[in-house]
């Protein structure tokens, strides 16, 4: 008997660390799809929804321009965050990105 309730213990926590597993790598491809698809946007000062493709506006629930030179975007189904701030270097412009969770994103956006 009790090696039956430890068999049945340990399938329940093969379960559960599988769906935490596919859980994790369902996350990580959003994250990397909504890197991809902003990466991609040259303005992003003015980019919109409605203005990315459908594969992208699947990966993409909200965007925020919380000033001129700031974009956040959402996938809050994931809880996926990525913001993108424009800095100058040698008077170029650049972006910069952070993504949350960091351990989704790669070194470039932590």
């Amino acid at each position: 008997m009790i090696a039956f309730v430890f068999a049945m213990l340990v399938g329940l926590f093969l379960f559960i660390a599988d769906r935490i597993g596919e859980k994790l790598k369902s996350n990580r491809i959003v994250a990397m799809n909504m890197l991809t698809c902003l990466s991609s946007e040259n303005d992003k000062n003015k980019l919109i929804i409605r203005a990315l493709s459908y594969s992208c506006q699947k990966n993409i629930d909200q965007i925020e321009h919380p000033s001129e030179n700031d974009m956040i975007a959402y996938n809050r189904k994931w809880h996926v965050t990525i913001a993108f701030k424009q800095i100058k270097i040698n008077n170029q412009a650049t972006w910069i990105c952070k993504g949350t969770p960091e351990k989704l994103f790669p070194q470039e956006c932590r």
